[in-house]
């Protein structure tokens, strides 16, 4: 993300944290944690990986396509599709 912020364009890989905020799903869908608040400082995070519709800083969400990711090693993914969520 960081290399992206600085306007590279390369591909977004995701690696596993221990307090993730967007979970992989049968190791091909991104989602983000069920309960979550996006807010504007994680919105360039957010916005690499899903279109947001109506975006309002800690509104709520709803998913509407989860983002298509595939294996690229242990606990290592890419991202091939962006998901989309709509904001409340």
């Amino acid at each position: 993300f960081n290399q992206r912020r600085s306007g590279l364009n390369v591909p977004v890989t995701v690696t596993q944290a221990s307090n993730p905020s967007l979970y992989i799903v049968q190791d091909s869908y991104l989602v983000p944690r069920p309960g979550s608040k996006v807010t504007s400082h994680m919105l360039n995070t957010i916005e690499a990986v899903f279109d947001c519709y109506n975006f309002r800083s800690g509104a709520p969400f709803q998913l509407i396509e989860p983002a298509i990711v595939s294996p690229l090693s242990n606990n290592q993914w890419q991202l091939n599709q962006r998901g989309k969520l709509k904001f409340l």
